[in-house]
This record gives structure tokens, sequence and C-alpha cells, in this order.
């Protein structure tokens, strides 16, 4: 317990079951230790005697030990609002001075608190208001994915890491799992990393089908139930659990669940269902602030900023492209060569199974309206990286940029696949970052400049997004607009700039692009009082707007637009090759880095360079892989850096392959 808003003391409880197994009475002591570096340690005990195969819980509490009323504590926040302090406990049972059996267990001092905002601007929703979270009394925005393991389960502790890793590296702050739980080993890197977690039931099987329940699904649910609070409610990334996801639980069942979380000292957030409301016979909705309107289908940029779906706004706990096609060397890992193109069963085989996503239907269409046909899988794996960056970084952005009084929580669905599979994901089965990767990694930058998309009307909105722990001041941003032939054509700032810490500020308005050209670049950079490039977004526009219609027309599995943006002017950016170097530095602890350096000598623009650093010349990129940026756009005359990382374990890169929307492919060795 934190005596919020202070957070310079802290009271800690100490619960453990004990429990003697044997036909006798047992007596001893229970000692509790908690440590950490640069602390002073804090030793408790109690005698302790229990009888022939008793169980009890045995408390701890601060009213009884002052030890446990800890000054200055070293608190447990979120990687993105802090560091992720943790202290080590051990736990004792003595029997003349030896310990006969011990526990150890790290533990972070933090405290969560939920809400419901009263916010009731879209009330087909349910009344209540969108939920939200605390974390140590500040506000949480959750910007998160959905994790699943892999399709059989295999144990991979290395994949495990790498995905972790990634989660980190996008800059997400929430890993929602919904009954695909991994063991205790991927719940202690979470604490470590300061990653929070978002865990409960499965919708759509057994877990949801309540009047189809006997005596044994009611068994396996409640020891089900007190075996995973029982693994998580000791971890401080913990954050949230979710009795059911899709529909509500009866309230016969709910009971049962309350009381399981009460006995068990669950003190996290709950919530009773992830979605936005169900009817109960009385017909009264059973709202829990918590959304899930999607949309399950491809949405342009602007109807995230528009501010009239009710989807984009309030706290979602899935949303999200569920047809994502991934770069096109993982195609060809899963897809034969003889069935790449056109597209045809054998993609639909690893697609969705929902009448609605079965065949791809709605990125197809995004990406043919937006950015023409295609002749072949790779130029279609190509145009649809692009599609999905703009929607993946749009979606992220919005939320951020549209201040927690109306965002609470976006989680995206999914973070990864557990099979090799064209459903929703921010990275693929074989673990390659492709257009939502980066995308994802623009919108949840800590520090950001944001563009709206022209989304409300003939003027866009740009806005300083600042999700980092402090407040920043005296920036300065710059807007410059190219035409389709690499052309200044706008140029303007706003100065002194001021943003508190996890807000967002209106810096300036833009007029309307160039009328002569039929897709222009917006470049938003950020700068910092001593003129340091602190965060750059590129956004490439169409003269032509997106509408996806009135709130009617938001089907969530259909992507029904009243009109498209056309895109198809990249598709005639002329050549433009780049002076192109690499060079590592030694391997440390952290793996292996390269800086890639991109120099576009010409006067036009180098749309969408993407860098892969490979073994060999042929080789396919190394992964896992992590760059600070990639997808880059080099406009005339400048050099851009790219930084990349090959983690610890991995293979050597010696060699770098770039290739750009209008380059050609080049290799070249890392020097």
């Amino acid at each position: 317990q934190l005596p919020l808003p202070r957070t310079d003391s802290a009271q800690l409880s100490v619960r453990s079951g004990l429990t003697n197994y044997s036909d006798q009475r047992v007596n001893g002591v229970v000692r509790a230790t908690i440590t950490r570096a640069g602390k002073a340690d804090i030793d408790i005990e109690r005698p302790v005697s229990l009888g022939p195969g008793e169980s009890r819980d045995v408390t701890f509490s601060p009213g009884d030990y002052e030890a446990l009323r800890v000054s200055h504590p070293d608190l447990w926040w979120p990687y993105t609002m802090g560091r992720p302090d943790l202290y080590d406990l051990r736990i004792q049972f003595l029997q003349y001075g030896q310990a006969t059996d011990e526990l150890k267990q790290r533990f972070g001092i933090r405290s969560i608190e939920q809400g419901r905002d009263g916010s009731e601007e879209f009330p087909q929703l349910g009344s209540g208001g969108n939920f939200y979270l605390k974390v140590n009394g500040r506000d949480f925005l959750a910007r998160g994915a959905t994790y699943t393991p892999d399709l059989l389960y295999r144990d991979d502790p290395d994949r495990d890491n790498a995905i972790l890793r990634y989660v980190k590296d996008l800059g997400l702050n929430m890993i929602r799992m919904e009954s695909k739980i991994p063991g205790a080993r991927f719940i202690e890197r979470a604490d470590e990393l300061g990653i929070p977690l978002m865990v409960g039931w499965m919708c759509c099987n057994q877990w949801e089908k309540w009047p189809q329940w006997g005596q044994e699904d009611h068994r396996v649910a409640q020891d089900s139930l007190r075996s995973q609070i029982t693994m998580l409610r000791s971890h401080a990334s913990a954050f949230v659990w979710a009795n059911a996801s899709d529909g509500h639980p009866p309230a016969d069942i709910l009971e049962q669940y309350h009381e399981i979380l009460r006995k068990l000292h669950w003190q996290n957030a709950v919530v009773d269902t992830v979605s936005s409301y169900t009817t109960d016979s009385s017909g009264n909705r059973l709202w829990d602030g918590i959304q899930m309107a999607g949309p399950y289908s491809w949405r342009p940029p602007s109807y995230w900023f528009a501010g009239k779906y009710a989807a984009t706004r309030g706290a979602t706990a899935e949303q999200g492209d569920n047809e994502h096609i991934p770069p096109f060397a993982s195609l060809e890992e899963f897809i034969p060569a003889d069935k790449l193109w056109p597209i045809n069963s054998t993609w639909y085989f690893h697609a969705g199974s929902d009448d609605n996503n079965e065949q791809l239907s709605s990125i197809r269409t995004a990406v043919v309206r937006r950015y023409g046909s295609s002749r072949s899988a790779q130029e279609f794996a190509a145009k649809a990286q692009l599609a999905h960056y703009e929607s993946t970084r749009a979606q992220f952005e919005s939320f951020a940029a549209g201040g927690f009084d109306t965002h609470k929580m976006t989680i995206y669905w999914m973070l990864n696949n557990h099979w090799p599979s064209f459903f929703g994901n921010i990275f693929d089965y074989y673990l390659r970052p492709g257009g939502a990767y980066y995308g994802a990694k623009k919108g949840l930058a800590p520090l950001s400049v944001v563009f709206d998309a022209y989304a409300t009307g003939r003027q866009a909105r740009v806005t300083v997004v600042n999700q980092t722990p402090y407040g920043q001041s005296k920036l300065r941003v710059r807007v410059r607009t190219y035409d389709v032939s690499g052309r200044l054509r706008d140029d303007r700032a706003a100065d002194d700039v001021a943003v508190d810490s996890g807000g967002a500020v209106q810096a300036m308005t833009l007029p309307p692009g160039p009328a002569d050209s039929p897709v222009f670049f917006v470049r938003c950079e950020l700068t910092d009082s001593a003129g340091a490039v602190v965060a750059e977004n590129v956004y490439w526009q169409s003269r032509q707007a997106d509408d996806v219609g009135p709130p009617s027309n938001d089907a969530a599995f259909d992507s029904k637009q009243v009109s498209w943006a056309d895109m198809t002017a990249l598709n005639s950016l002329p050549k433009t090759p780049l002076d192109i170097s690499a060079h590592a530095e030694p391997g440390g602890a952290d793996g292996q880095s390269v800086t890639v350096r991109l120099h576009n000598p010409t006067p036009r623009i180098a749309f969408f360079e993407r860098a892969e650093l490979l073994t060999s010349p042929l080789d396919d990129e190394i992964l896992p892989i992590e760059y600070d940026d990639n997808y880059v756009t080099v406009f005339p005359g400048e050099t851009v850096e790219i930084h990349g990382r090959v983690p610890t374990g991995g293979p050597a890169a010696h060699w770098v392959r770039v290739s750009g929307y209008n380059s050609d492919p080049t290799v070249v060795e890392v020097r």
C-alpha cells in the first residue's frame, strides 16, 4: 500500500500458504527476509504450529511488524514510466534452526488502481464509463497487443525472450493473454523488463458456453482460476485479470470467481468481461468499461483521428487488421513457389476461419484501391507493407494524441502468430518485422510529432505527444511538405512547445497539400533546445481523401469506405539509387551493433527504404533483429542512418541489403 499521491513510503504485507503433509503435529518458525541492493534487509518471523494435514495462510502485516513500513521504496514502474525495480523475498520454515522448506520470489512495490471515467459519449456501448488504470497514482495509457504461444506450446526460452525484447523495442506497454497463459518464466521476465500483463479466460469455446456447463466444468474452471491466480498474484507485471472475454459470466459463476480472487488476495485490477456489454435476463446492459468493437479489418489513418467512430475512443481490448500480409521473404517460407501467385486456396488455408477474413478480402481491397493492382506476390507484399505501416501507426498515435480524457486503452489484435499465418500480427511467426512493426514503433515512440491525415477537414492537426516519464519543454516543431517529384512546397515551424508527461499538445495546423500533386509527403520533425532531432515522422498523403462514411458504416470485419485515397502515383516514382555504407561496432553484452548510412545524392525522394542485416550476400535477414528505425524515406541531398542490433547469441552481420519502393535492392559489405 502506498499513501497516494505520495510514494515516499510503503506498507508491505507478506502472505504465504503453509501445509503440513505429515500425520503428526509440526511446530516451527516461519521467517521472511526481504532484500534489495542498497537497502536495509527486512527480517521478520513468527512461530507456527500445524496439525496433521492442516493448511493455513500465514500473514505478516505492517500493523504487527514495524519493519514492513518501508521508507523511500524503490518502486516498480512499467518501463515506459520509469524503472521496474524489484525486491527479493525468501520465506523459510525452520525447525530447530534448520530450514525444511523455502520459497523465493521477486516482487515489486507498486500500486494498481482501476476506475471508470463516467463518459457516456457512445451510449450504444453501455453505461458506466470507460475502464482505466493508474500505476502508483499516475494515469496509465495502455497501448498493447495480444500474445499467443506456439501452436503446440513448444517451450522455447530464446523465442520467448526475443518476443519480449520486441515488445520493449516496439514501445508497447501491455501484453494481453486470452487464456493462452505461459508459464512463470515468461511472467518473471515480464517483471524484470517492466512489461504489464492483462490475463484472463478465452472466448469462443467451453470457457464461455456457460449453459452447457456441468459439475466437471465448474470444478475445472474454479481449479484453473486458483492455479493461475496463485501463479500470477505476486508478480509485479500482473495488472489485470479478466473473468471472461466476449461474454459476461452468469451471476453464480461470477460469485465463485470473485470469492476465489478474494481468498487468494488478488490485489490488482479485475474485469468480468472485456467486451463492451452483454444483456442480462431483464434486458439490462452489463458493462465493464472495455469494448470489443474492433475493427478487425484494415482502416485508413484518418479513421483513427476522426473522432466519430466509437471503436477509436475509450478503452478497447482488441482491435487491428486481422488480415496481415508479411514481407515477401516470409511468404516464401510457407507458401510453395507454384502457389505464390495469384492468391489462392493455399493462402486461405493460412488465413482466418471466419467468413469475413478467410479469403483476405479486406486487405486485398485496401491494397488494390489505394496502391493499385499487383503482378506478383512480391509486388503485392511490398504494397501491403505500406498499408500496414500507415494504419498501425495511426492506431497507436491516435490513442496518445487524443489525450487520456478520451483514450484509455488500445490493444492490437494481435502481437504475434502461433504458426505461419495471415492472421493479424505486428510481427510474423518467423519473428520478421514488417510494415506494421515499424509503423507501430513510430506510433509508440515515447516522444513524437503526429499528423492526423486531415481527419477532421481541410486543416490537418500536428500534435506533439509525450509518453516519457518527464515533462518536455523548449521543443520546436518543423513540418515540410514535398510534392511527388521531391520539390519542397511548404515549410513551417512552431517554437517553444511544452508538453507534460503523458500529455499531448497541438502545435499547428496544416493547409491542404499542393493541388498539382496527386500524392504528397508530410515530414514532421521535432527538435530539442539544442537543435537535435528527437523525433521524425514521414507521412504520404493523397489529394483524394479516405472516408469510411458514417459510424453506421463501420463494420468490424469489413473495410467499407465511401471513398478511397489514391496512392498509385507512388508506383511512378522515378528510380532513386542511394549511396550506401555500413560499419559495425564490436559485439558487446547486448549484441553486435551496425550502423547503415543511406545518402541520397539525387533531387528525388527515395521512399520506404528497408535495411536488412545479413550473414552473407545471398542470405535471408538475420532474425530476430532490432533496428531503431526502418522503412525510412531519404529526401533529396540528405542522409539517414539506421542503427541495427543483432541480439547476443545471433550470427554476426557481414552484409546489409537495402531496398526501397523506388530503388533496386543493393547489397554492401559491413566494414
